[in-house]
């Protein structure tokens, strides 16, 4: 059985069921940017110059090498009977049924009732939206190659780590930070298993989510600071 699409199902359903309970149970109210203001910070100076230092260390990682070698490894010794079905499952993080799971989630939340899964639908949804054009861009200015294809930048590590950083940008509780920390990169290294992608593609694929994702959400101790903030 395959993870992903059954989480994807009880996500959307938790959503509509907490969202018609909301009424009844008051949702802490949220320090997120607007969605333009999340637009300038996604799309700022400090975002591109973060972007260009990724890219230049990808290059880093091209011609000195070090891409291929890593492929090499993992073609000798990175894949085996254990390793396969854990990629298989993680690889379905990464798919682009995710960006519509969050559109989904985005509107429960929305137009039957706000939520605290229902905002992190939402902020998916926001980083998603913001990053992809930056992720398009690369792979159509860079072009460089992959192991089977042609493709700069990692398109399933991006949506595959999203939700993950949102969680560990947003989360108060440090279990589920580590456990968000450990499992951002998963989908990305799916790629690496299964030859997809080279070091570089699925760091930058890595980069552009985190810095989305950096505009979209106010980390969890900068919320905790406003909160007081507010109630003094």
């Amino acid at each position: 059985m395959t993870v992903a699409p059954v989480l994807a199902v009880l996500l959307l359903i938790a959503t509509v069921v907490l969202g018609l309970r909301s009424g009844r149970a008051p949702v802490a109210p949220s320090h997120d940017p607007s969605a333009r203001e999340a637009a300038r910070r996604v799309y700022s100076r400090r975002t591109f110059l973060r972007h260009g230092a990724a890219v230049a260390g990808a290059a880093v990682l091209v011609y000195s090498g070090a891409d291929q070698a890593v492929d090499d490894l993992q073609r000798e010794h990175g894949s085996n009977g254990v390793t396969e079905p854990v990629s298989h499952q993680f690889k379905q993080f990464g798919e682009p049924y995710w960006a519509f799971v969050w559109v989904g989630m985005a509107l429960v939340d929305r137009f039957v009732g706000p939520s605290r899964v229902g905002r992190f639908g939402r902020q998916c949804m926001q980083a998603t939206a913001f990053g992809l054009p930056i992720l398009w861009t690369t792979q159509r200015v860079l072009g460089s190659s992959r192991p089977t294809d042609e493709n700069a930048a990692s398109g399933h590590t991006f949506i595959g780590a999203v939700p993950w950083i949102v969680l560990l940008r947003t989360t108060n509780l440090p279990w589920l930070r580590g456990v968000a920390g450990v499992l951002s990169p998963a989908c990305g290294w799916t790629r690496l298993h299964d030859r997809k992608h080279y070091l570089s593609q699925v760091l930058l694929g890595y980069a552009i989510a985190w810095e989305a994702v950096d505009g979209v959400v106010t980390p969890a101790h900068e919320g905790r600071e406003l909160e007081r903030t507010t109630g003094s």
